[in-house]
């Protein structure tokens, strides 16, 4: 489960993208030292040629690589599963149309030196707009309007699809997300705000880019819906796999040391008792337990169990583990 650490991961969902991702992925790869940057398109089940186009593209880059997916799941769902196989300190999602200019990823990574999440925004003062729609316009502000009020939060953009993590945090919010369609930002931000994290705004140049699969008179409603389901089942998520580590006569930042020396950088890590906690986010029931094997072998005296930790635990009024590990 060990991984060489990469700087930044992008995920690009896609779903009959074939086209567009032939005039819009160069520029992409123009912003970015590509060298060191992991680019993973998720092919959502596209009846064209998005795999192929796709493959063709990356095919010369080191950290390029296509994620097939056998049916449509939604662009929340195509995005998780491209997370859950990212790599980098940091990681952001894209639109496939480069709708957003990718020169901004500059901005969106200096913004997570201060905080967990950053978020492009065409409502900032600062960003540059073109070509929007009066009836896109309209639905972006009536929904915006819903997820503030439903949401409890006050960020002037929850839709632009521009969005950076820290590592541990893409790999913990994912894993607790639900929503695979449209609205699945608007649940991130949920999350994130009901664990405490740290979410900053910064501007984008954005350009309309014809051809948008989303439908001004028929998504905004069930979009609208699943932001308020999901504001209401908070205790309803999974809970994250996890590990404990415990050393009789251990001290336990010591313990915490071990661990994260044997995990991914992107599996947190926080101090607890007289040993560790790490929380391995989108991970299956298998894999932690060779995890934990290969720990109790390379960690000798240090009793690891396989555990779960419910998401109540993770936000600040029940000690927020995940904070408490971010700040590690």
């Amino acid at each position: 489960m060990l991984s060489t650490a990469v700087g930044l991961s992008i995920v690009i969902p896609a779903y009959n993208e074939g086209r567009r991702l032939e005039r819009a992925l160069p520029s992409l790869l123009a912003a970015v030292d590509v060298s060191a940057t992991e680019i993973i398109v998720v092919d959502d089940g596209s009846a064209d040629d998005t795999a192929d186009v796709a493959s063709s593209m990356l095919a010369s880059l080191p950290l390029g690589r296509v994620v097939r997916l056998p049916a449509n799941c939604g662009k929340g769902g195509a995005t998780r599963i491209g997370v859950s196989q990212a790599r980098g300190a940091a990681i952001a999602f894209m639109d496939a149309d480069m709708a957003t200019d990718p020169s901004g990823l500059g901005e969106l990574l200096s913004a997570l030196r201060s905080a967990d999440v950053a978020i492009g925004s065409r409502a900032h003062p600062d960003s540059i707009i073109h070509d929007v729609s009066r009836s896109r316009e309209l639905m972006g502000r009536g929904f915006n309007r819903l997820t503030r009020i439903a949401g409890g939060f006050d960020h002037r953009d929850t839709q632009c699809g521009f969005k950076g993590f820290r590592g541990p945090v893409a790999k913990s919010i994912f894993h607790l997300s639900r929503i695979n369609g449209y609205a699945f930002d608007v649940e991130l931000l949920l999350l994130a705000s009901r664990l405490g994290l740290r979410v900053r705004e910064v501007p984008v140049t954005w350009t309309a880019v014809p051809g948008s699969t989303v439908r001004p008179l028929r998504d905004p409603l069930p979009m609208a819906l699943d932001v308020v389901r999901s504001s209401l089942r908070w205790r309803g998520f999974r809970p994250v796999p996890a590990l404990t580590a415990v050393a009789p006569d251990g001290e336990s930042h010591e313990v915490a040391a071990g661990l994260r020396a044997h995990l991914r950088a992107v599996d947190p890590v926080v101090p607890w008792e007289r040993g560790a906690v790490a929380l391995l986010p989108c991970t299956s029931g298998r894999q932690v337990e060779r995890v934990a094997s290969r720990l109790s072998r390379r960690l000798p005296g240090v009793a690891i169990q396989t555990t779960a930790v419910a998401p109540a635990h993770l936000i600040p009024r029940s000690g927020g583990l995940l904070r408490t590990a971010l700040a590690a």
